[in-house]
């Protein structure tokens, strides 16, 4: 596939996406689009461009801004994701954040 180079870098999307992400490798830049998440694989260097678009998966995007709404594994096997429900989109979406749990599990143990 060639990627024409826009004024400042290249389009990777052929219909647009958001929440862009590089994987830990640098070999794909995964992004939302068409109600899920795709991977497009690169190839880097002078001949910069995509050369492969995969569907990964159905994914629905959190709508309230947290911040980034997934993120890719270290070794790039494995999501986290904040996910809306598409079965109750009224529901009050929680968050606890549990700091220093190490620590508390260690006094609760002893």
């Amino acid at each position: 596939m060639s990627q024409e180079p826009m004024a400042a870098g290249w389009q990777v999307s052929p219909a647009g996406g958001t929440s862009p992400r590089w994987t830990p490798d640098g070999r794909e830049l995964l992004y939302y689009a068409d109600n899920g998440l795709v991977s497009a694989r690169i190839r880097p260097g002078d001949a910069f461009g995509v050369t492969e678009r995969v569907a990964l998966f159905d994914y629905a995007p959190f709508t309230g801004r947290l911040g980034p709404d997934y993120d890719v594994a270290a070794n790039g096997s494995r999501f986290l994701m904040i996910r809306s429900s598409r079965e109750t989109p009224s529901t009050r979406v929680q968050l606890a954040l549990v700091q220093n749990w190490i620590r508390e599990l260690g006094e609760k143990v002893q």
